[in-house]
């Protein structure tokens, strides 16, 4: 059975049967999705904490040190967990920083947006670029994650076997066989529309598995970098987005040509 938003890792019932999330599930804790503003976000809670020593924001969260995250989701067991960490910063810094406070809360109703699993695509694994390969992260024939939502349908990468966010990879309809797709981001991103790379060529990184970085890096390709383009840094960014063609067509009948949006 799949978790809860209070003990993760939620799995919808209807995702139960794909096997998702293996190590989650057995380790217990949650995988997240979340926006470059959280960066952002996190390091105007540490230069706060460093300007206010003794606070109880995240109860002792912020005895980790001044280079230590604050928000960045790692090691959270559910999003209730995390959801209450975003809260109590919110509340206790508003008195000093109310634009702060403010960013927090929208930082918090975006990461709510972006983690509705019922609305990301499922895909299994079927390619050989990147499976049992130094540096990532992916088991032939298992089903994973890919992230998004309906407020942003776009790809922005793998839930993969480290299962903590989601992380670039190859979009090649080759490697990937579609499960689940509500808001057909997984079928735009298979057709060419991902913005990343469509293959690796990983046997230049086999003959040396220590520079796989450094080629992936020369050759353009992202490796575990974390993303999730659309979102902005304010709520009016939250807007579902649509596009607008001008399409030349030709009557059947009589062959006059004519513009159309579409």
């Amino acid at each position: 059975m799949g978790g809860s938003y209070e003990n993760g890792p939620y799995i919808p019932a209807e995702h139960e049967r794909y096997g998702l999330l293996p190590h989650r599930r057995a380790k217990g804790g949650e995988v997240f999705s979340f926006p470059s503003m959280l960066d952002d976000v996190d390091e105007r809670i540490r230069t706060w904490e460093a300007e206010n020593v003794g606070t109880q924001a995240s109860n002792g969260e912020s005895e980790r040190g001044g280079d230590s995250t604050r928000i960045v989701p790692y090691g959270m067991k559910s999003y209730a967990e995390y959801y209450g960490v975003l809260e109590r910063y919110a509340v206790e810094i508003a008195p000093d920083d109310p634009q702060l406070a403010r960013d927090i809360r929208t930082l918090e109703k975006i990461m709510k947006l972006m983690n509705v699993k019922e609305e990301w695509s499922i895909v299994r694994y079927v390619g050989d670029q990147c499976d049992e390969v130094r540096g990532l992260s992916l088991t032939k024939g298992r089903c994973y994650y890919w992230p998004c939502s309906e407020s942003c349908p776009k790809y922005e990468g793998v839930i993969d076997d480290e299962e903590f966010t989601s992380y670039l990879y190859p979009c090649d309809p080759n490697s990937w066989e579609i499960i689940s797709d509500p808001t057909g981001m997984a079928a735009r991103a298979l057709a060419g529309e991902a913005g990343t790379v469509s293959a690796w060529f990983i046997e230049e990184g086999r003959a040396d598995p220590d520079s796989l970085q450094g080629w992936a890096l020369a050759n353009g390709v992202v490796v575990k970098q974390k993303v999730a383009p659309g979102y902005e840094n304010e709520e009016a960014g939250l807007w579902k987005q649509s596009e607008r063609d001008v399409v030349a067509l030709s009557c059947p009948n009589c062959g006059k040509r004519f513009e159309f949006a579409a």
